[in-house]
């Protein structure tokens, strides 16, 4: 329903619209109005969940259309109308609406160059109710309540005034129409057409305010509550500054923009960011394009006259705002398609694709194969700019598995207490494009030195997520083997296949320690009494490493006394082997003469000795 603002008086310079140019700003303003309301409605009303809540929403009914995220309501005189929109059901009250007069300007910082000629800008009336409208009404099915009461149509306002300070005032007599939407879509918030203040050449910079009243004719205005506001109307206002505005068009940032858009019956899904990666035959990926002016504002609607995309092997579509003054190519220079580049935008002032940060961009896998898409954008208007390049990603099913290093070597035995008889691969997965796949379901072998396939009862193998939750990412190896029997030591070969693709990696099998080797390390250049002794044991069986965290006993004996640095504090302390090698440490603690040092690991021992001349 449109209403009218029938203008008394103003003092600025009004700019008129086609029938076309009229209908594109009700299609943007119903849009604007609509972000609006979400802006408002980000408490529980905001969430279907809580649609029940009297707060919320007229009376439950049945739900009719059995369609439980848009529940029926019903009017007040208990019909249930059979389609309503949950979104218009709420209670519009002066708290969640408060009265407001509002001036917007169409410049994305406020800032005008004398010599640039205009500003344009538009005023939004919401919250207010002129007298006579707050009444019970026989239209129930309006859907929409204000504090309870039913509202049968668009109030009726008048716009007293519109004034520009300073220097900038002067006289217009132009009507300005109020682009109302319907009582049952929100709160009867009005936009008017756009209107234009002229600016001189040679106006002194500085901040000038627009201001804006708003009244009822001889009614008084009121909010949803049905408070008096003012018999003298409802005002608000803006600032713009008149200085320097910079260059319009002086540089460009691409970026990811969200993998959902925007559901208002929802809030799960929104602002869920892209991540730069798609399946190759999936939707694209979608990202938004900066326009700013050379101070490192947001450029103005009009200083992009033209956006190129340039992504090779990229299936392209580019969307921009509406400016359209004809229906020629109106969809043509709304939206703009291609394989490896795209340009949206036209060559006249009057054939202009607005950006004003409402440019988005979205790039598919032309051929649907995987592989990496680099994407750039160049934007052309008041002046000109490249943006920085995005490598997108765009994945599909693995075609080459790769099986990393064995954790460690494996124990010729199931141990009870320590997990040497245990070992891990990391399994990872790349597409056609060498990217990053998903790791499939395997088939898992090992086979013994002579190149035999191993019983499962002996080597146990399984696959499942690795530490950050991968799933399949990892392959473990189990010895299963009892004591007396055991593994024949040597190396193994783990080989995985899946969908045609495989990968092996070896691993060493370590029986029971049969040789070590002890090096003694002190502090200082010369062993005497305080120095700090570091003991290494290599372990070996049949020459190779033994198993991970082999337990080995470091003794001390002799006339010079040595004293572990543990918690015994005695001449013994443990150590476990890493990559072969176990630690310990001693302080040489009284006495003079030899001092001999025992690592034993299993059956096989090593020693070293150190020696302090007596005094």
């Amino acid at each position: 329903m449109l209403g009218k603002l029938a203008l008394q008086r103003t003092n600025v310079r009004f700019t008129h619209l086609t029938a076309l140019a009229v209908m594109a700003a009700l299609v943007v303003g119903l849009f604007a109005t609509l972000s609006t309301v979400a802006a408002h409605e980000l408490g529980e009303c905001s969430n279907p969940e809580f649609l029940t809540a009297s707060k919320c929403r007229m009376e439950v009914a049945v739900d009719a259309d059995n369609d439980p995220s848009t529940p029926d309501i019903k009017s007040a005189d208990g019909t249930a109308p059979a389609n309503n929109d949950p979104w218009t059901s709420y209670l519009h009250t002066a708290t969640n609406h408060p009265p407001t007069v509002s001036v917007t300007f169409h410049d994305s910082d406020n800032i005008v160059s004398a010599s640039a000629g205009q500003v344009t800008g538009t005023i939004t009336v919401s919250g207010i109710l002129p007298a006579g409208s707050l009444t019970d009404s026989d239209n129930e099915q309006a859907g929409i309540q204000h504090n309870g009461t039913q509202v049968a149509s668009a109030p009726t306002l008048q716009l007293a005034w519109i004034r520009v300070s300073g220097e900038l005032d002067h006289a217009s007599s132009v009507p300005v129409d109020l682009a109302a939407t319907p009582s049952t879509t929100d709160d009867n918030s009005a936009v008017s057409a756009p209107f234009t203040v002229v600016i001189p050449s040679g106006t002194t910079a500085g901040q000038y305010t627009v201001s804006a009243t708003v009244i009822s004719g001889t009614d008084d205005l009121h909010d949803y509550s049905g408070s008096v506001l003012s018999a003298a109307g409802k005002s608000g206002s803006k600032s713009f500054e008149v200085g320097d505005a910079g260059v319009g068009l002086a540089s460009a940032t691409l970026s990811l923009g969200n993998r959902v858009p925007d559901d208002k019956a929802t809030v799960s899904d929104e602002s869920r960011a892209e991540s730069g990666s798609d399946v190759a035959d999936g939707d694209g990926i979608n990202l938004v394009v900066t326009a700013s002016n050379s101070l490192g504002n947001k450029s103005n609607d009009g200083d992009v006259t033209q956006i190129t995309v340039i992504a090779p092997g990229g299936n392209i579509t580019v969307t921009g705002a509406l400016d359209a003054t004809t229906t020629s190519d109106l969809m043509d220079r709304y939206m703009a398609t291609g394989i490896n580049s795209a340009a949206l935008g036209g060559t006249t002032a009057t054939d202009r694709v607005k950006v004003g940060q409402t440019i988005s961009v979205n790039v598919k896998k032309a051929d649907q194969k995987p592989d990496n898409v680099d994407v750039y954008v160049i934007l052309t208007g008041s002046g000109a700019a490249i943006s920085e390049t995005h490598t997108l990603r765009f994945t599909g099913d693995a075609s080459a598995l790769a099986l990393g290093d064995a954790s460690g070597s494996l124990f010729h035995q199931a141990t009870d207490g320590d997990d040497r008889d245990k070992i891990a691969f990391a399994l990872s997965a790349t597409d056609a494009g060498g990217n990053d796949a998903g790791v499939p379901k395997a088939t898992l072998r090992v086979m013994n030195p002579s190149g035999v396939r191993v019983s499962t009862n002996d080597i146990g193998i399984t696959q499942g997520p690795n530490v950050a939750g991968v799933p399949n990412a990892l392959v473990t190896v189990t010895s299963k083997k009892a004591a007396p029997a055991s593994l024949k030591a040597g190396e193994y070969t783990v080989k995985v296949t899946a969908g045609g693709n495989s990968a092996e990696q070896t691993f060493n099998v370590i029986g029971d320690a049969d040789a070590v080797s002890v090096t003694i390390e002190s502090s200082t250049d010369e062993v005497q009494l305080g120095s700090l002794l570091t003991v290494s044991a290599t372990v070996t069986s049949d020459g190779e490493n033994v198993a991970e965290k082999t337990s080995v006993t470091f003794t001390s004996a002799g006339a010079l006394k040595l004293t572990a640095v543990d918690a015994n504090a005695g001449n013994s302390a443990m150590g476990a082997t890493k990559a072969g090698v176990a630690t310990a440490s001693f302080v040489v603690s009284e006495g003079s003469g030899l001092a001999t040092v025992i690592a034993s690991a299993k059956n096989a021992s090593g020693t070293d000795s150190v020696s302090v001349a007596a005094e």
